[in-house]
């Protein structure tokens, strides 16, 4: 049976498929299209097209099991949601053995009833999404050792991010690899939507640049390159997280003791900085323009779906 839980921004997980509190009469988990069309003679064609805003709509069920009033259920859940945003979880196949799709949102409309025939408060509630759909994925880095016979390649720059390949075919600049391993991640996306993350590099480490490029359909490309314009190092027990997920974008510097660090104002404003994943395979990895590399990166993705 399907199986949908909130969390609120202070992290309290309430599942709303229970005998106290019911999540039903659903609707919404779709998508609906906004298309702008172009008429040529008697075709159209289609200019651009996004998702719209679709809420997520049903019935929130509050009963008298559990020992409390549902009276009482109902005002603990208006304290529950003021704690804006939430994250919806939705289990469509039930929570053994099952990750969630997540999606943030917000309660938009919730309606006050009282008690009715079946001693049940029956409200009406209405949630509007801040994302899509997505499920999580993280992964670590791996490492190909430097066997003599592997090249790495950037953009062409001074000291560029670099990528670890083999020479045949690669037609960007080509420089011997400088170290003992390089740490990359590869994380496949299905997903025809960009799909945000968060990549995490720990150090030690000093000026950390990164590239981001995907393999797609045979073919493959830098998409993204990252750095700073001012000095930054990362000592040991030192981390930093590059954040594309939250809806305002973030860099942060987390010391050992874990006190943050806002970064965001030394970046590199020339380079696009944030990691959206692609359809296809795509390729992180991390080093510095002296050659250096960190001690782990690891990569965790927002997996956007239209619906799920």
């Amino acid at each position: 049976m399907r199986h949908f839980k909130l969390v609120n921004s202070a992290g309290v997980e309430l599942d709303i498929t229970t005998t106290e509190i019911l999540f039903h009469e659903i609707s919404g988990l779709g998508f609906t299209e906004e298309n702008d069309f172009r008429r040529v003679g008697d075709i159209w064609w289609l200019n651009h097209t996004n998702f719209t805003q679709l809420p997520i709509e049903g019935k929130m069920l509050f009963s008298e099991y559990g020992g409390t009033d549902p009276y009482e259920k109902y005002h603990e859940f208006v304290r529950f949601i003021s704690k804006n945003p939430l994250t919806m979880l939705y289990y469509p196949y039930g929570t053994a053995g099952h990750d969630p799709y997540k999606r943030t949102v917000r309660v938009s409309t919730l309606e006050k009833t009282e008690k009715n025939e079946l001693g049940v408060i029956d409200s009406s509630i209405t949630f509007m999404p801040y994302t899509p759909w997505y499920s999580v994925k993280r992964k670590e880095a791996e490492s190909i050792p430097d066997d003599g016979q592997r090249w790495i390649w950037g953009d062409g720059a001074e000291n560029p991010p670099l990528i670890f390949e083999p020479a045949e075919g690669v037609t960007a600049r080509k420089t011997k690899f400088r170290g003992e391993s390089l740490p990359f991640i590869r994380i496949p996306c299905t997903s025809t939507i960009n799909s945000p993350a968060k990549l995490y590099i720990y150090g030690p480490l000093s000026n950390p640049v990164w590239t981001h490029r995907v393999e797609n359909g045979g073919s493959e490309r830098i998409v993204a390159t990252g750095g700073f314009s001012e000095e930054v190092e990362l000592l040991e027990n030192e981390y930093l997280v590059v954040d594309a997920t939250s809806g305002t974008y973030a860099i942060t510097k987390y010391a050992a003791d874990g006190t943050p660090s806002n970064l965001y104002s030394l970046r590199d404003f020339g380079k696009a900085c944030f990691i959206l994943l692609r359809e296809g395979n795509n390729y992180i990895s991390v080093t510095s323009g002296n050659g250096e590399l960190p001690r782990s990166i690891a990569i965790e993705g927002y997996m956007y779906n239209a619906t799920v």
